[in-house]
């Protein structure tokens, strides 16, 4: 604002201009009243913002909604990982016992008899087991047996086959003219055995009697006379 002032003088008239400056008042609330309808804008146009976004969520997931497919799964599912840790401990060595050889020994043969009986038409039948009862085979071997008979026979066995630790071996021998008596079995002892008090065995048998003798009466011959020879029949 400028203000013009006149002053007269007798001889020289002068003229003084001097400038006076108000306060900026009008300024200062013109600016106030711009931020503050800045502001107010901003917020309207955030909430508009705001506004249109939740209106423009359903579309928005449409547009961006992923492809899906049905897929069947089957009823039993084998779960197979990609990779399995496996943790080895540290190899550790166990001492090994050493093998025991087998314990070797001398043989042992036995018999036992089991039965004697008639077979029902003047003989007999005798079961006896011969068995090992040592720590080694036996080799071959053979037996005799002493049989109930009207004329005393001694049965020699032939050779037989080797029996191994444990094995025992049943045999048979019938025999005819069987009477009552005593039989008798031994087995070999010729071996180096760690016992041989059980070589041998022996029964008292009863038999049914038959009579083995027959004796005849000598009858005479008729004689018959040719010539000067004699014929007897």
């Amino acid at each position: 604002m400028t203000d013009v002032k006149t002053t007269k003088t007798t001889e020289t008239e002068h003229v003084t201009t001097t400038h006076t400056h108000g306060e900026p008042k009008e300024s200062l609330i013109s600016n106030t009243l711009g931020i503050v309808g800045f502001i107010i804008v901003v917020a309207i146009v955030l909430w508009g913002l705001l506004h249109i976004a939740s209106l423009g969520q359903p579309w928005l997931s449409s547009l961006f909604d992923t492809v899906s497919s049905k897929v069947n799964a089957p009823a039993k599912v084998e779960s197979r990982p990609l990779g399995t840790l496996v943790m080895k401990p540290l190899a550790t060595t166990t001492p090994v016992a050493p093998a025991r050889s087998p314990v070797v020994g001398p043989t042992d043969l036995s018999v036992q008899i089991l039965s004697v009986e008639p077979d029902g038409a003047g003989g007999g039948v005798a079961t006896f087991d011969i068995g090992n009862e040592g720590q080694s085979s036996t080799g071959a071997y053979s037996f005799t047996a002493q049989l109930p008979t009207a004329d005393g026979y001694l049965y020699n066995s032939p050779v037989q086959s080797s029996l191994a630790p444990g094995d025992h071996i049943v045999n048979t021998l019938r025999f005819s003219s069987a009477i009552s008596g005593v039989f008798s079995v031994v087995v070999d002892t010729s071996k180096n055995e760690s016992n041989t008090s059980n070589n041998y065995a022996s029964r008292q048998v009863s038999m049914p009697y038959v009579n083995y003798n027959y004796n005849y009466n000598p009858q005479p011959y008729p004689q018959y006379q040719y010539g000067q020879y004699q014929y007897g029949f």
